[in-house]
């Protein structure tokens, strides 16, 4: 008979054995050297249509190609996902109205719909919004691969600096870049700047994502690049039933000795029935032992650490029989995740690369601001009381904290991109004795002012809305 340890261990590994969800993390390098044909990137050679900046990707249709499985060049025409109703992207607006317009700040970035001799697996474009600090990243779903959804992932190919322009990106707090983003980001791995889009696009469909880059950086390394990835997700759910029946005999062990204490907290999932020995291995009456078991006799297994402890560094040396019986109910989901494509794309053009690279300057980053500027204060407060006897003390009365933004605050801490400052129409704030409306920046820099709060109304927040000529807005809502 087995020790139930043992026994324990082996319950564990069913569970382990559940629970795991297998995922691929392979990722292609730029110009990959693989015999696979489906190359994620190749290079641009002069000439070549794509290296094109006066591209208009405003026309009705797109024509894309692409490398087949077999090396052959294949080729499809499409509605521009912009205007295309039945994909959805934006829903079937109003052409004129379409969301894609240079008048609207949008450039043309990066491109490689292929030509009719050489291409790559997925055929792409990246545009840039200008005033929106809007990267849009756009991924032909060239192969038909049974798939739930569609995942690309925005990052910063390895470099020795990276620039700040995930700095306001909405997919962390406004305050968290005092960790992400260091005054001088040297060293910083690539993997703390990332940010990841769904979508659900069918076969000969466009994978469209928007991404954030709005953040302001005076200079960056000429080297710097973005990485973007495209992953198929398949998702399917999971039941799991079926009987487990245990026996064995539990040795009492030292103090100290390893034992199954640590493995078994993981299996929370397993229930059991236990039909003899709680209450004398615990050592506790057995009514207390009774209203452990719930629900007919049934024994949540985490409940069974008692047991165990029982067997761990006990006094007595004398075995216990242990027969464990019950059911198993699982349920849950399996993600497979399985990379296709991955090319990076450099943010600064220059002549003569055959790499992917921007195909004219593009004014990265909106703007910066240096809220370190303002002076954020932790107050406790308490009360003087008298006790009982007539003597007066100090009893704690609850906590506040306050930001103080000093004369001129706007005037020395926002920094608005030179290449597009003549585009702004406007500059307001909100959130320190402004009332319920923005004001001109050049109000709220007039006085001091005070934004203060009790502390369970955290957090304290400034709004800053930038208008441009053109109506777009960008709007960024800072906690303190």
């Amino acid at each position: 008979m087995k020790k139930i340890s043992t026994l324990l261990v082996l319950l564990v590994l069913i569970v382990s054995s559940c629970k795991k969800e297998p995922q691929i993390s392979k990722e292609t390098e730029l110009f990959s050297r693989s015999n696979s044909k489906l190359t994620s990137s190749r290079p641009l050679n002069p000439g070549d249509p794509n290296l094109d900046a006066t591209w208009d990707w405003t026309q009705h249709s797109w024509t894309a190609y692409f490398n087949n499985a077999n090396g052959s060049v294949g080729s499809v025409t499409t509605l521009n996902p912009f205007i295309d109703g039945a994909q959805k992207v934006y829903g079937n607006v109003d052409v004129s109205k379409a969301d894609m317009y240079p008048a609207n700040g949008w450039m043309l970035v990066s491109r490689d719909f292929g030509t009719p001799t050489e291409a790559n697996a997925y055929p792409f474009l990246l545009l840039y919004n200008k005033h929106r600090g809007i990267l849009r990243v756009c991924v032909l779903r060239t192969y038909d691969v049974q798939s739930s959804y569609q995942q690309i992932t925005l990052g910063y190919a390895t470099n020795t600096t990276y620039p700040k322009f995930f700095l306001y990106s909405s997919t962390k707090p406004p305050y968290a870049w005092t960790v992400e983003y260091p005054a001088n980001p040297v060293n910083t791995q690539s993997s703390d700047y990332k940010q990841t889009a769904v979508t659900f696009a069918g076969v000969q469909q466009w994978m469209i994502a928007d991404f954030d880059v709005n953040g302001y950086s005076a200079t960056f390394d000429e080297n710097t690049s973005f990485n973007i990835s495209v992953s198929e997700v398949t998702q399917s759910d999971v039941v799991l039933n079926g009987n487990i029946q245990l026996d064995g005999t539990a040795q009492p062990q030292a103090a100290g000795s390893p034992s199954a204490l640590g493995i078994i907290k993981n299996a929370e999932s397993f229930y059991a029935k236990t039909a003899e020995g709680v209450a004398k291995v615990l050592k506790i009456p057995e009514t207390d032992a009774a209203g452990r078991i719930a629900g007919g006799g049934t024994l949540f297994l985490k409940s069974i650490l008692g047991l165990i402890t029982g067997f761990s560094g006990g006094e007595s040396a004398v075995p216990y029989n242990i027969k464990l019986k019950g059911t198993i109910n699982q349920t849950g989901s399996i993600k497979l995740t399985s990379p296709k494509t991955s090319f990076s794309v450099y943010l600064k053009p220059l002549t003569g690369s055959v790499a992917y690279r921007a195909v004219q300057n593009i004014p990265w980053g909106v703007f910066y601001l240096e809220t370190s500027n303002a002076v954020v204060e932790d107050v406790t407060h308490y009360t003087w009381v008298t006790d009982e006897y007539g003597y007066p003390g100090e009893v704690y009365d609850g906590f506040s904290r306050s930001v103080k933004f000093n004369p001129n605050f706007f005037a020395n801490s926002l920094v608005i991109n030179p290449a597009i400052a003549n585009d702004v129409a406007s500059v307001e704030a909100w959130g320190a004795n402004t009332g319920v409306d923005f004001v001109p920046v050049s109000v709220f820099d007039q006085t001091e002012r005070w934004i203060w709060a009790a502390k369970n109304e955290y957090p304290l927040q400034l709004g800053v809305k930038i208008t441009f000529n053109n109506g777009n807005i960008v709007y960024k809502l800072f906690s303190f």
